[in-house]
């Protein structure tokens, strides 16, 4: 049974859902953060001990850390997910996807410089070259 603190960013997400559960039936504390509502039996059916409604800020996460603690690991889930949102509406992806991943890097770096970071994406974002570049590499 294993016994770390995990937090995953865009625990709502339907990704992050599945990876929570999974996550706390390992044996994980599980703590997310992201946008939406969600009730408190919801949040504890999706194995999280804690659900944070708030963008991925510094003040975001710091306020995170005060109710959860320092996380040993991070799964950085949130950000944009349709290029057809961001093309219609970049300064909010930009907000979602970019400036999180840098509030949570620098967040990180200063306040819990050993945490594990897992960053996710999908081929709708780096595109299938990247996908036919890594395949003819391995």
């Amino acid at each position: 049974m294993i016994s770390d603190k995990v937090w995953v960013t865009g625990a709502k997400g339907f990704i992050g859902r599945a990876l929570c559960a999974s996550l706390a039936a390992r044996g994980s504390a599980v703590f997310g953060i992201g946008h939406g509502a969600w009730s408190r039996a919801d949040v504890l059916a999706g194995g999280l001990k804690l659900w944070l409604n708030s963008t991925v800020t510094f003040d975001g996460l710091q306020t995170l850390s005060d109710r959860s603690g320092i996380p040993d690991t991070v799964y950085h889930l949130a950000g944009g997910s349709s290029v057809r949102a961001a093309v219609d509406a970049p300064e909010e992806d930009y907000q979602r996807t970019v400036a999180s991943t840098t509030a949570l890097l620098n967040w990180l770096r200063l306040r819990a410089p050993t945490a594990r970071v897992v960053l996710a994406s999908s081929a709708a974002v780096y595109g299938a070259y990247l996908c036919t570049l890594i395949a003819h590499n391995t």
